[in-house]
């Protein structure tokens, strides 16, 4: 997380408030200058499952890197999100993509999100569960991101983000989703995509 400071605790409600309750929340905080470091220090002091890496201004990739690092090193789950500071989820969010990846035994699970500011998009109670070719989940409406989905640890024993570029899910969700034959699709939003000012999707392009 990096300058969030205004959006973080809801994210971080948001998370707490899962109905799959049994995880670990990693928040790698990239040495923001605002309060974000402060707001993960406090979280982490009132719940346990909370843990917080301070970095020193690496970037987005870097802080990916971080916290795959230290879920390969530190955790026993198999199973790992990413979820953006400024973003929020669904409470169902880890339990129906959990349940979606196990119902057909596969590495990754995805569903569809819902851009902030936007209209409300309800979430049925039990959404439609299907089973996709790797190629048409990619094709989804950000297919590419890397966020919306839960992942096998392994998935990234051999991939990282690139340090240094914009748009760092460009440059490595396509190699783990083709790296598998299926994904399994949760077709509701249950994440919600907050568009911020500062939003990298905001900035202009750059090469490198």
């Amino acid at each position: 997380f990096k300058n969030t400071q205004k959006y973080l605790p809801f994210c971080l409600d948001s998370l707490l408030a899962q109905t799959f309750s049994d995880f670990e929340l990693l928040l790698a905080e990239d040495g923001s200058p605002d309060g974000s470091g402060n707001i993960c220090d406090s979280y982490a002091r009132r719940d346990r499952r909370v843990h917080v890496l301070h970095l020193a201004h690496g970037g987005l990739s870097a802080a990916r890197n971080a916290g795959i690092d230290w879920a390969m090193a530190h955790s026993g789950s198999q199973w790992l999100s990413f979820v953006d500071g400024d973003d929020w989820v669904h409470p169902r969010f880890l339990e129906l993509l959990l349940e979606a990846a196990e119902r057909y035994h596969v590495r990754i699970s995805q569903c569809l999100h819902r851009k902030v500011p936007g209209p409300e998009v309800p979430v049925p109670e039990h959404p439609e569960i299907s089973l996709l070719t790797a190629s048409a989940a990619y094709r989804k409406p950000f297919g590419v991101a890397a966020w919306n989905k839960l992942y096998r640890k392994a998935c990234f024993s051999e991939v990282r983000y690139p340090v240094g570029r914009i748009y760092e899910d460009v440059f490595t969700t396509y190699r783990v989703i083709f790296a598998e034959t299926q994904v399994a699709f949760v077709d509701a939003p249950l994440y919600n995509y907050e568009q911020t000012p500062e939003s990298i999707t905001r900035r202009p392009w750059t090469p490198a």
